[in-house]
């Protein structure tokens, strides 16, 4: 929906979120390449993302593993916290590193595990409100924020998901073939 420029995901541990997000960034990759962000909780957790789970999808994934450069021709540059392909690349950042919130306008951003960010990178800000910054002025701009929940009240991801519709996933029951919520006394 060009209407909606920003996704809350308010999920469980380990709910899929990020797995979902790295579809979005490889659609983007893939048949619309622009500039993105991808925002984790420090630089170790981005790292150990570009590494642990970023790159194999790559490798899995023939489109991606097709337009994604890699550091081992000696012509490409993408590395471990930037990602090129044709008509764009993905940086890859610590949400403690204001640096990295000041190198480029982009039109995508995704932050993952905001409820763990800190309170502000460096002096600049709260990391929210400086990922939504490096988009605003793109008319098809698109911020995805995901987290589990940490304290009620105080939760980034509460407040997000709050401000917005508040769908949730459903699942079929599969006694009565209804769709329902799925909470955890089912």
């Amino acid at each position: 929906d060009p209407e909606v420029h920003t996704v809350w995901i308010m999920k469980p541990s380990r709910g899929g979120a990020t797995e979902a997000m790295i579809n979005v960034w490889g659609k983007h990759v893939d048949v619309d390449p622009r500039n993105m962000l991808w925002v984790q909780t420090s630089e170790k957790e981005i790292e150990k993302f570009s590494k642990l789970i970023l790159t194999p999808a790559i490798e899995a994934t023939p489109e991606l593993r097709a337009k994604v450069t890699s550091r081992t021709k000696k012509t490409e540059t993408s590395t471990t916290l930037l990602k090129q392909y044709p008509g764009g690349g993905t940086i890859l950042a610590g949400a403690q590193s204001p640096k990295a919130f000041g190198m480029v306008a982009t039109p995508i951003v995704f932050g993952d595990d905001i409820d763990r960010m800190p309170e502000s990178v460096g002096d600049e800000g709260d990391p929210i409100d400086l990922m939504l910054s490096r988009c605003k002025n793109f008319w098809d701009r698109k911020a995805y924020f995901a987290s589990t929940t940490t304290i009620k009240g105080h939760s980034r991801i509460e407040k997000g998901f709050e401000s917005g519709d508040q769908r949730y996933f459903m699942v079929e029951c599969q006694q009565c073939r209804r769709r329902q919520r799925l909470v955890w006394a089912q």
